[in-house]
């Protein structure tokens, strides 16, 4: 399986089409994309083109079948933060201002998924965050009203550590930080 920079148009509607398929209501007891305001994925599209840290895994028909999506936090405009309360808080909270990456989405095709390619997408990002000079990376994960065990457990074993608890309305996230040494 091929892992890529997320770079082309086709690529992003790729993107884009799984996240609208896999967002789910805040009442739903599935995994998936929580539903809450969010930057539109048009205006992150010039961000996602632009970063190191989104990349894809394709299959050999060049379909799309996991991606991560990453920003360094100090490439995170206004325009984006103003959306996304969870980006808002990250940005505006001095705990954050050191050199990070922000891990926004991260998603495997349901037929791939338990075959460590989620631990591999993480790991290749803690890589190439750290030959990049950062210095951690930061990323949300629902934990009410439905708790999203299997990103947890995934950030756990590649010692991810729960860094705080942030409330949005009804929703509850954890927010897990990797240091990078």
């Amino acid at each position: 399986m091929d892992s890529r920079k997320i770079e082309n148009e086709q690529t992003l509607e790729q993107v884009k089409h799984m996240i609208d398929d896999l967002s789910v209501d805040i009442e739903s007891k599935k995994n998936g994309f929580v539903q809450y305001p969010t930057a539109n994925i048009d205006i992150l599209k010039n961000l996602i083109i632009n970063s190191d840290f989104s990349f894809g895994r394709f299959d050999e028909q060049n379909n799309l079948s996991a991606f991560l999506l990453a920003y360094p936090i100090d490439q995170l405009s206004w325009e984006i933060v103003a959306k996304d309360p969870i980006i808002n808080h990250i940005k505006q909270n001095e705990k954050y201002q050191a050199n990070g990456i922000y891990l926004d989405m991260i998603w495997i095709t349901e037929k791939l998924q338990w075959r460590t390619i989620g631990k591999n997408l993480l790991k290749e990002i803690l890589s190439k965050a750290k030959e990049h000079g950062y210095t951690y990376i930061t990323g949300p994960v629902i934990i009410s009203p439905h708790k999203n065990t299997v990103s947890i457990k995934l950030f756990e074993s590649l010692w991810w550590k729960l860094y705080e608890i942030f409330e949005y309305e009804w929703l509850v996230f954890g927010i897990y930080t990797c240091e990078l040494k």
